[in-house]
């Protein structure tokens, strides 16, 4: 019994999910004009990035459709970020705008650059990531609407990165089932499109200002609560790659950050979402401290696990993670257990900056 209605839980779960990620990426009932390159300002704010900037500007330069402009933003990098910008030869219109004394973090960055932008729609990138060069061709396919919510990948050869890259993919996949019914549980800043207008009529409330990310979610939040279209696109050709922290504690590190930003977050979504993942992946914890021989409730995870991840990473061509998905699968429930009990004991920052 205790076995069997989990196994009906996690059927259940599966099949809700799966529907919804085939119901996902259908047309609107009501036609809308597609997404027009020419219309979309690029906002790339960034802090002592120079080395990933170098990356970036091959990519810019690789494009094979270019957007309205670019536009960076300077968060008071103290290397040659600033410099890296302004000496590189662009074939589109570019501008860089750096934050005052009484400015910083990435919103504020974000907020200058959207209000100095002359585009109808506003497109963030991080600094750090890697673009395919018929993105914007793929893009302008794309239907109009306030919020376009993007693929982003996750990638490094670490010892560490295969548990991480499936974190991050975990989050998303299930974002992309929820999307087949019109709900949405997150997004991320480093692949993001919305219309300029919606975000100044939306992004208002200046109560989270004293969260040092989130900028994002935030947004994400503002724009659900005053019901504006929002849209996913999970076409491997928008996908943005990133690469995971150097170090095992720069991970752990950025998982907190992002916990931490959650308190100001609304989005009932992500509660019931939270909750229903916690009961799936604890479950099987408390079932074997209640009776050991039960053990094999795991390989029932396992295999549920694994078919929830199939069609997300052969999607982005990451089929070779799901080698990896038993130990995530083990693994996943004492992360959850563990990470927000070291939230009591690490002391977050970000480019030096506490949080």
């Amino acid at each position: 019994m205790i076995v069997g209605g989990y196994l009906i839980f996690a059927f259940l779960l599966l099949y809700i999910h799966l529907l919804g990620v085939s119901r996902a990426g259908r047309p609107p009932l009501k036609e809308r004009a597609s997404i027009r390159t020419v219309e979309v300002s690029v906002l790339i704010p960034y802090r002592d990035e120079e080395k990933a900037l170098i990356e970036l500007l091959k990519c810019i330069q690789r494009l094979s459709v270019k957007p309205k402009e670019l536009i960076f933003i300077d968060d008071h990098s103290s290397d040659r970020s600033s410099e890296l910008v302004e000496s590189h030869e662009f074939s589109l219109p570019v501008r860089q705008l750096k934050l005052g004394d009484d400015e910083a973090g990435k919103k504020q960055a974000l907020r200058k650059g959207v209000e100095e932008a002359s585009g109808t729609y506003i497109l963030t990138w991080d600094a750090d990531i890697r673009v395919p060069a018929d993105y914007f061709m793929h893009l302008e396919k794309e239907k109009a609407c306030d919020l376009l919510i993007l693929p982003v990948t996750m990638c490094n050869s670490r010892w560490f990165s295969p548990f991480f890259e499936l974190d991050y993919a975990y989050l998303f996949n299930l974002h992309w089932g929820l999307s087949g019914y019109n709900r949405q549980l997150t997004c991320s800043g480093a692949n993001l499109l919305f219309l300029k207008s919606s975000y100044l009529e939306s992004s208002t409330d200046l109560s989270h200002r004293t969260h040092a990310s989130g900028d994002d979610l935030f947004l994400l939040s503002d724009f659900i609560r005053d019901d504006r279209t929002i849209e996913t696109s999970m076409k491997s050709e928008l996908a943005v790659w990133t690469s995971l922290p150097g170090t095992f504690m720069e991970v752990i590190q950025q998982r907190l950050r992002w916990l931490s930003k959650l308190g100001g977050v609304s989005n009932r979504t992500m509660f019931w979402m939270a909750l229903l993942g916690l009961m799936y992946h604890l479950y099987p914890i408390l079932v074997i401290c209640y009776n050991p021989s039960l053990a094999f409730i795991l390989l029932i995870k396992i295999v549920f696990d694994l078919m929830m991840f199939i069609p997300y990473l052969r999607r982005f061509s990451r089929g070779k993670l799901l080698a990896f998905v038993p130990v995530f699968s083990l693994l996943y429930p004492l992360y959850l257990l563990i990470l927000p009990i070291s939230r009591m004991f690490m002391k977050l920052s970000w480019k030096g900056r506490r949080i």
